[in-house]
């Protein structure tokens, strides 16, 4: 019997002194370069490798850019209504107004706001080539450019809060 509890004394000390090395390895500086040449350790490229994995896989924005020339030139006339039936007095109305300065600041599009409804008449390509152009922005975590293009209608917005309008 006192063997057997040896033996599961020895696996616990080689298990934990396995697990102690790893975690001192993790931690230090020992993995690959950032792109900026800053050393990093293993959770930081760890992450680094998730985040290119994850984003690598859904860029497609050159590819819709491409598909949307065909829509250059083409006109379109749309009526929403941004108001929701949950919604406090007002917030329709502000939303219609963060929405409207999507068309105004970019080409290709008039806009009417009357309450919570947006009224947009313009060239759809133009419009999309506007939404991808800030999906690249966005895309890049650049959204300090779209805070200096569109502005805020409120102090507390920010730039997530503009793109969503698109």
């Amino acid at each position: 019997m006192a063997s057997a509890q040896k033996r599961h004394m020895a696996y616990g000390i080689v298990l934990a002194i396995s697990f102690l090395v790893i975690l001192v390895l993790m931690f230090s500086p020992i993995f690959p370069k950032t792109v900026a040449g800053e050393p990093q350790n293993g959770l930081q490229w760890a992450d680094e490798m998730f985040n290119q994995l994850a984003k690598g896989s859904s860029y497609f924005i050159p590819k819709v850019v491409k598909s949307n020339e065909k829509f250059i030139g083409k006109m379109f006339a749309v009526s929403i209504n941004l108001g929701k039936p949950e919604d406090k007095p007002g917030d329709g109305e502000k939303r219609a107004e963060r929405a409207s300065k999507l068309f105004t600041v970019n080409e290709g599009a008039k806009v009417e706001v009357k309450g919570a409804e947006l009224k947009i008449e313009g060239d759809l390509g133009k419009v999309l080539s506007a939404a991808l152009r800030d999906s690249e922005t966005m895309y890049r975590n650049e959204g300090e450019k779209i805070k200096a293009m569109y502005g805020t209608v409120m102090k507390t917005e920010d730039e997530k809060q503009m793109f969503r309008q698109w």
